[in-house]
């Protein structure tokens, strides 16, 4: 969903976009990927205060427990990247 929101956004079709990422915040609530993409599609829509909203309802709801499945999608565990990753995201989970 997030992709098929990514390639909606990219040719100006917002409604459908958000469609697609309010689909994928239903699917895994717990990442940040979803609100906040949403969140740029009603900004670029003129929704402003609806973004805000997206995103402060995602963080104050989220009590720091963001997984984001989205952090490993080009990850190499054998490669400097990885154990980069990995700090980055024990400091998020802090």
């Amino acid at each position: 969903m997030m992709f098929l929101g990514a390639i909606a956004e990219r040719q100006s079709r917002y409604p459908d976009a958000e469609r697609l990422y309010l689909q994928a915040l239903e699917t895994f609530q717990w990442g940040q990927s979803g609100p906040l993409a949403l969140s740029h599609v009603l900004m670029r829509e003129g929704r402003e205060t609806d973004a805000r909203a997206t995103a402060a309802r995602h963080f104050s709801g989220s009590h720091a427990r963001v997984v984001e499945p989205l952090w490993t999608y080009l990850s190499d565990p054998a490669t400097d990247l990885g154990p980069s990753l990995n700090l980055l995201r024990a400091e998020v989970w802090r």
